[in-house]
């Protein structure tokens, strides 16, 4: 279960969020500020004074144009964010995926939450891509009766010893080659059936439901 539940008011528009929703206007309405302030300190004269209150006036106003450009951008990249973290909520609890793929889709989802409710919606967007990552990884190795072979061509051995071939499937794990090691964990529950460790590596690896003899 997520922590915080996604809503779009978890993010909300302030003030202190216009350096980073309009960098360009922030700097701007400083700039215009210092300006005025200049003038006042060096007003000696009527007219130089009220050019310094001219100056002043003229910045409230950029600021005030500068802070609704801001909120707009704002809300635009919050609602683009929320979007899209819905959406993988949705496809999460659609998919339903078993195993560690399932925790690490909902773990991800939970961080995306958490960083669009402190404004970092880039943030959010990265974890939703990887939650994509894993659902299109999850689907690819959901279980079924009979495991991909290797490849047409492959020339890795096949040992006909199950403890061989279960080292040799977890060297293939730990190098990230996750078909190769799925195809020698099944084989040594061919060559020794009911092995609890490639069993183990099977469900590490996404395999879940599977059950030996299958």
């Amino acid at each position: 279960m997520m922590s915080t539940p996604l809503r779009r008011n978890l993010a909300l528009y302030s003030e202190a969020d216009f350096r980073d929703a309009k960098p360009e206007g922030f700097r701007a309405v400083q700039d215009a500020f210092e300006t005025a302030r200049q003038k006042r300190v060096i007003g000696m004269n009527e007219e130089q004074v009220r050019d310094a209150a001219r100056a002043m006036q003229i910045a409230v106003e950029r600021k005030s144009a500068e802070q609704r450009v801001a909120e707009q951008r704002f809300l635009a990249e919050r609602d683009a964010a929320f979007d899209v973290i819905a959406e993988a909520s949705a496809e999460v609890a659609r998919t339903r995926l078993s195993g560690w793929r399932g925790k690490q889709g909902e773990h991800l989802i939970e961080h995306a939450t958490t960083m669009y409710s402190e404004k970092r919606f880039g943030d959010a967007r990265a974890a939703v891509a990887e939650v994509q990552c894993v659902l299109r990884e999850g689907v690819q190795h959901r279980p079924t009766n009979r495991f991909v072979p290797r490849p047409i061509g492959s020339r890795v051995a096949e040992s006909t010893s199950p403890t061989s071939e279960f080292y040799r499937g977890h060297r293939l794990e730990q190098a990230g080659d996750i078909a190769g090691a799925v195809h020698a964990y099944d084989r040594v529950l061919t060559l020794g059936p009911g092995h609890i460790q490639a069993v183990a590596g099977l469900k590490r690896l996404g395999y879940s439901e599977y059950k030996v003899g299958a």
